[in-house]
C-alpha cells in the first residue's frame, strides 16, 4: 500500500540519518528483540544544531518545556556513550526516559530539568522488571554528567549513575 511504502521511506531516511551519526533511533524497551521493533523510535539528535534548525523557536519562545526537551536530548546523547545499548520504555500514559542496558545490568532514568515530579513511570517500570536500577537525573548532576571526566567515571562504574 502507498501508506506503507511512506512509512517505509520515513524508516529509510532516518536510517541514513542514523548511519551518518546525526541522529541515534532509541527503541522502547520490552525486554527481547522482537518487542523492541514494533514501536515507533524515539528520535535523539547526536548534534545539538539540530534542534535548533529543525524547529522554528525563535528566542522569545523558548520555555521551561522546550529548554527540558533540549535537556533530555543532551542527557540521553551523553548517557548513549555508556551504554551498550539504548532504550526508552512507555507502558500507555507511563513513561521511562531512557533504559540503559549494560551488560547484564538494566537502568531506567528519568530526566528532571526542573522541579521534581512524579516518578509513576519508574515505579511501574521496577514492578515489571523488579531486577533494573533506577536513577533520576537533574539539572545539576545531567550538567556533571556531560563533563567528559564523569562519563569516563561512569563507564568504569555504570551503576554511579543511580546513586547521583
Amino acid at each position: 500500500s502507498i501508506r506503507r511504502q511512506r512509512q517505509m521511506c520515513k524508516e529509510t531516511d532516518l536510517e541514513i540519518l542514523e548511519s551518518a551519526h546525526l541522529l541515534k533511533l532509541v527503541y522502547k524497551y520490552g525486554g527481547g528483540a522482537l518487542s523492541t521493533r514494533t514501536s515507533s523510535p524515539k528520535i535523539l539528535p547526536l548534534d545539538p544544531s539540530l534542534i535548533s534548525a529543525t524547529t522554528n523557536t525563535r528566542p522569545e519562545q523558548i520555555n521551561a518545556a522546550w529548554r527540558g526537551r533540549v535537556f533530555e536530548d543532551a542527557v540521553g546523547t551523553a548517557l548513549r556513550q555508556i551504554a551498550d545499548e539504548l532504550y526508552y520504555w512507555r507502558d500507555r500514559n507511563l513513561e521511562v526516559d531512557y533504559v540503559l542496558k549494560i551488560g547484564k545490568e538494566i537502568i531506567a532514568i528519568e530526566v528532571k530539568s526542573g522541579r521534581p515530579g512524579k516518578l509513576s513511570g519508574l515505579n511501574a517500570f521496577k514492578a515489571k522488571y523488579p531486577k533494573a536500577h533506577l536513577g533520576i537525573i537533574n539539572w545539576k548532576q545531567g550538567r556533571d554528567i556531560l563533563s567528559q571526566q564523569s562519563l569516563e567515571d561512569l563507564k568504569t562504574d555504570p551503576l554511579k549513575i543511580v546513586s547521583l
